[in-house]
């Protein structure tokens, strides 16, 4: 009788520590914390009744088998009390953060239907509850989706409040792995507010937190954006150095990663700047090749673009900017989109050396569209589309206008 009852003992003991696993689990899902005292207090209790239950057998009739059940039955009491504890803090949880699930909803909903200050809205409506129910990572996103909406709607003096507010929120939870990748979020939307300042200040902050308590994957990423935001800013030289280091720091790169694509596109762009164009149609297969394995909307929207600054310098100009016209909508669901502005404002600008102002017209009012309404880089984009307006406006112009080959290279390539 004393063996089944030290039987039945351990098998309630198992099964509470698996509950708690469970509730551990889940809960740090939610908030990203990995309780890691707790799982480990379980461990030894898990141990010490694998002790308790073999003590019989090791020391003979000096401890009797119900003994051993009664000590292994009070062990998985107490773990049946942190059991309780962790699920009324699950359900707790969930009971505060549930009316942020509607609101979601109507921001998807709002976001889906071409309505970003109604979605801006919803978002903001679905902090508070998140942030009472310690779902961490979901309000970090719907902070900075509310920040997103607010510059696609226009609201430039919100926005860059909104993510300033959602980076000092990431630190204040203090899970690094949270932080970098509100950072990297909040380093796109400040970019195509182009404040490219605060961008670098954002990723400086990411390289940092990567070096000390991340990886070298953590930190490759960061320089891979680095390197996207010094070609935004048309510094080439700087966009190499960082897409060589981006390189370095990974090691070793999964051929079908969205990492490979995102840095192989922008190898693609650098290569078509230096004029060298079978290398960067090359470079465009091989993103194609990366996006069939690992479908990804900024990606996706990425390769068109490059496709159609390619087929603008070899000359296809015609089906370039057809191309671009009839693939406008498909650009929309990008989220970094001075990644796509940029080099279209410079087809623009070699629409107008060529001298074809219905090419710079359509494709500069495509660039403009994807820039945040009312702001800096929309502007930029409308001014080189404008033929009244001298190429020569602005240093930037000069700049981006580098960015692909100059009318030789395109000459060339028709020739």
């Amino acid at each position: 009788m004393g063996t089944v009852s030290l039987a039945l003992a351990l098998l309630v003991l198992a099964a509470l520590l698996a509950g708690l696993a469970a509730a551990v689990r889940a809960l740090t899902v939610h908030d990203g914390r990995p309780r890691t005292r707790l799982v480990a207090a379980a461990a030894g209790v898990g141990l010490v009744g694998v002790v308790v239950a073999v003590a019989p057998a090791i020391l003979g009739g000096r401890v009797p088998e119900d003994l051993s059940s009664l000590v292994i039955l009070a062990t998985a009491g107490l773990v049946a009390a942190a059991d309780l504890t962790q699920v009324s803090i699950g359900l707790r949880r969930s009971i505060r953060a549930w009316p942020a699930r509607a609101a979601l909803r109507e921001a998807e909903t709002a976001r889906a239907t071409g309505d970003p200050g109604a979605a801006a809205a919803a978002y903001r409506k679905a902090v508070d509850p998140l942030a009472r129910g310690s779902r961490y990572q979901r309000e970090l996103n719907a902070r900075l989706d509310h920040a997103e909406a607010l510059a696609s709607a226009g609201d430039l003096v919100n926005a860059p409040h909104v993510v300033a507010e959602a980076i000092r929120r990431a630190r204040a939870i203090d899970d690094p792995r949270l932080t970098w990748t509100a950072l990297l979020r909040a380093t796109s939307i400040a970019c195509d507010l182009d404040r490219l300042d605060i961008t670098r200040t954002y990723l400086g902050e990411a390289a940092t937190l990567s070096l000390e308590r991340l990886t070298g994957f953590h930190l490759a990423v960061v320089f891979a954006d680095l390197a996207w935001v010094a070609y935004i800013d048309a510094d080439l030289e700087l966009a190499g150095v960082c897409l060589a280091w981006a390189g370095r720091a990974m090691g070793k790169i999964d051929a079908a990663s969205q990492f490979a694509g995102v840095t192989t596109l922008m190898a693609a762009h650098l290569a078509l700047a230096g004029g060298e164009l079978h290398s960067a149609e090359s470079a465009m297969t091989a993103v194609q090749e990366i996006l069939a394995v690992v479908p990804d909307p900024d990606l996706s929207a990425g390769l068109r673009v490059a496709r159609s600054c390619l087929a603008y310098v070899q000359g296809w100009r015609d089906s370039a900017r057809d191309a671009l016209v009839s693939d406008s909508a498909a650009l929309l669901p990008a989220r970094w989109r001075s990644r796509l502005v940029i080099p279209l404002v410079a087809v623009t600008l070699q629409a107008r050396a060529f001298e074809r102002p219905e090419d710079a017209r359509a494709i500069g009012e495509i660039a403009a569209s994807l820039a945040p309404p009312g702001g800096t880089l929309q502007a930029f984009a409308r001014q080189c589309a404008d033929q009244s307006v001298e190429p020569t406006f602005s240093p930037r112009a000069v700049r981006v206008g580098r960015l692909l080959p100059g009318g030789e290279h395109a000459r060339a390539a028709t020739a």
